[in-house]
């Protein structure tokens, strides 16, 4: 799980309503397809004009994205009608980075934590700034809420708090980002782009 939903499992309120829940699995393209399929097969729905959304049996709204390691490698995908790319930045660090959270009923999945959210949206607002400003709304959130904790005094943190600020500083700057990607640099964010960013922000 990534995107608001996942912020809103593991931070508590962001201060605004998502009505999606975003989705990724490691599958290329073509196991993608066997999936939908199935999906459909139990009474899923896709969207009309928008092949990444489908519509659960119980009316949720469900944003699915296949990234497998070859595409992750791409840097992006392309939908096959729209010909629509959305890119791939950073999504190693999902499939590395995931914590398992229990669900009622038994079941578990893995959500992206905020120090891989956190730049997934920010490269989703420099890409589309316009259309994407709720990303950038979450931005400030998760930055705001990791600033308070900065700011406490070290008597009142606990190790794990401690940690969790130092792998979120490193998230943040540990990786390039410069368009065209190389192979090399395509799931990596550069401490320049983050401060042009966090520049933007405010």
């Amino acid at each position: 799980m990534i995107g608001a939903t996942s912020l809103l499992i593991l931070t508590g309120d962001l201060g605004r309503f998502t009505r999606d829940v975003d989705l990724t699995v490691a599958l290329e393209f073509n196991e993608f397809e066997r999936l939908t399929m199935r999906l459909a097969a139990i009474g899923w729905t896709p969207a009309p004009k928008l092949e990444h959304r489908w519509i659960a049996p119980r009316r949720t709204i469900v944003d699915l994205l296949p990234a497998g390691a070859d595409l992750r490698r791409c840097g992006s995908i392309t939908w096959p009608a729209s010909r629509f790319k959305m890119s791939l930045a950073g999504f190693d660090h999902v499939f590395t980075s995931s914590v398992e959270v229990n669900l009622p009923g038994g079941m578990t999945i893995r959500v992206a934590p905020p120090i891989v959210t956190a730049p997934l949206k920010i490269v989703a607002w420099v890409d589309d700034p316009y259309r994407r400003a709720k990303d950038r709304q979450d931005i400030r959130i998760v930055l705001r809420r990791y600033e308070q904790e900065s700011d406490r005094p070290s008597s009142m943190r606990n190790s794990r708090i401690s940690n969790s600020q130092t792998r979120f500083s490193s998230a943040l700057i540990c990786v390039r980002w410069r368009p065209p990607p190389t192979p090399d640099s395509r799931n990596n964010f550069s401490d320049a782009f983050w401060l042009r960013t966090k520049r933007a922000l405010r």
